[in-house]
């Protein structure tokens, strides 16, 4: 059997943002990921269906698994022919063992290629508005350990030599702390030397704890800062009183998990990155129905269709040219719910003889019943209504002398319950957002089918859901919905009220840190 590759993938220290264009190809296309505790899990997302993930995380004092085992993992996923992607957090040259997993790899003949990231010591230090160098203040920065792994506690840092450089950034160096101070002041840096640790860089449980080479050690401990996190030493530290920009964002520390179908016009989880939150978007990807030709036969026998959004509009079409059947010999007349569903129809050129997108949006008047009565039809009429409310195809039932069909074209699901539970192992939410009804209806579908799941879910502490009809969806199933925001032109209004509360709740919380 042909070996496969392997992909050694820096995924930077935690902001999925910094990961290389390079390294979301390679995980477009793995068939098993080899992931760190530091790596993003929400980059977990861009991995195709089916493909098997591996958690190899590590943290003091606590291995998922020996590194000779993660070894052999790479090498023999490879040899079945497998691409694997080894995604390392920060760079995975720089203190990621690269080096040894790589080796490995080519003592076995297997391709691979190194994907560089940015690696924690410059991405922490940036987020916390530190730059290593500067033209005033440092020409010069070294990289070095505070940690050492078993077998090369011998090999010292010369920190001799550490010492004379402008900026020192400490990988792995909580724990040593006090040692640390203790050489590089017998070394003659100076105690005085501004001195900072920054913890989870670049997410949004990013601390930072500033002080001097001299009481940083014990300000660490008076606040139980624990790893991960970077040592900065120089005197570029100052800088961040006026640099300090992540941390200062009105979101800060608030990590929202987004739940919003495709097309997502509005780009709410970029809007909440702009403002600072950590933010996870889990895709609701819609399937065609079973029962296709069933309601393509209903509708050729009906006098109305109504689209409830676009999808059903969308699927509705794919259904009848993969029949081989033509609009033009349907003989029935075309109704919207909403915008989307109105100019999904208007692009195909197909007559809209009554729009509900004011009915809709507003939650009311959505109905069956209701519809019929504000079209005025006649005792008799034949109504189809698309919906993805409906999965399938429902049996007819006379409202007022007017014969309904309920049906969907389409059925919402969350496939991505592999990528949730890791989302959870390592992060957890204090929101969730739903930005659509037929988001909420994949969400209590997943809720159904994955009870562990629903539970950690209902422990998030606020819901929102974004539309009247969302809210009251979510509500008939029995979730507590915290805040309601408007579609449309008020959708930015009441996301600024909610940003400017958000900012008064979290204002303590920028400061905890702050030396």
């Amino acid at each position: 059997m042909k070996a496969g590759k392997v992909y050694f993938i820096g995924a930077g220290p935690g902001d999925p943002g910094l990961i290389p264009l390079k390294g979301i190809k390679a995980l477009e296309e793995a068939q098993v990921v080899v992931y760190d505790r530091l790596a993003s899990p929400q980059l977990l997302a861009y991995v195709k269906q089916g493909a098997r993930f591996v958690f190899c995380g590590k943290e003091a004092g606590k291995h998922s698994m020996a590194q000779e085992e993660i070894n052999e993992i790479l090498v023999r996923e490879a040899l079945r022919g497998k691409k694997v992607a080894r995604l390392k957090g920060g760079d995975p040259s720089i203190y990621g063992r690269v080096g040894e997993e790589a080796e490995a790899c080519a003592r076995h003949g297997i391709p691979f290629e190194i994907v560089p990231g940015v690696t924690s010591g410059i991405a922490a230090a940036s987020y916390a508005g530190i730059p290593l160098t500067h033209r005033e203040w440092s020409s010069n920065t070294a990289f070095v350990t505070g940690h050492r792994c078993a077998g090369n506690e011998g090999k010292e840092t010369n920190w001799q030599a550490a010492s004379g450089f402008d900026t020192l950034v400490v990988y792995m160096g909580v724990k040593n702390l006090p040692y640390i101070r203790q050489r590089l002041i017998e070394c003659g840096k100076p105690p005085a030397t501004p001195a900072a640790l920054v913890r989870w860089g670049t997410t949004g449980d990013q601390r930072t704890l500033a002080g001097t080479l001299d009481n940083i050690a014990s300000k660490a401990q008076e606040a139980n800062f624990e790893a991960p996190a970077i040592l900065i030493i120089g005197e570029v530290v100052r800088l961040r009183e006026t640099l300090g920009w992540y941390e200062q964002k009105p979101l800060f520390g608030r990590k929202v998990l987004l739940f919003q179908s495709e097309p997502a016009t509005r780009g709410d989880g970029r809007l909440l990155e702009q403002w600072g939150a950590e933010t996870a978007e889990v895709p609701v990807l819609p399937e065609p129905a079973l029962e296709a030709e069933r309601v393509l036969q209903a509708a050729e026998s009906s006098d109305w269709i109504v689209f409830a959004d676009v999808w059903e509009v969308q699927f509705f079409f794919q259904a009848l040219h993969a029949a081989g059947r033509d609009i033009r010999n349907i003989n029935t007349r075309m109704a919207a719910l909403n915008e989307g569903a109105a100019a999904e129809l208007a692009r195909r050129a197909i007559t809209v003889e009554y729009d509900f997108s004011a009915d809709y949006a507003a939650g009311s008047g959505v109905r069956p019943g209701v519809l019929g009565s504000r079209i005025g039809l006649q005792e008799g009429a034949r109504m189809l209504l698309l919906s993805p409310e409906y999965t399938g195809i429902n049996a007819p039932y006379s409202e007022d002398g007017v014969c309904w069909l309920l049906a969907g074209m389409s059925r919402q699901k969350i496939r991505a319950t592999a990528y949730l539970a890791e989302l959870f192992r390592e992060r957890g939410f204090d929101t969730l957002w739903i930005g659509d009804v037929r988001a909420m209806y994949a969400l209590q579908e997943l809720a159904n089918r994955e009870p562990e799941l629903a539970s950690r879910l209902l422990c998030i502490p606020e819901f929102i859901c974004v539309g009247e009809g969302t809210a009251a969806v979510a509500g008939a199933y029995g979730w507590k919905v915290t805040r309601t925001i408007r579609e449309g032109e008020s959708f930015v209004i009441d996301a600024v009220e909610w940003l400017n509360e958000s900012r008064m709740e979290g204002s303590a919380l920028h400061q905890e840190f702050a030396g």
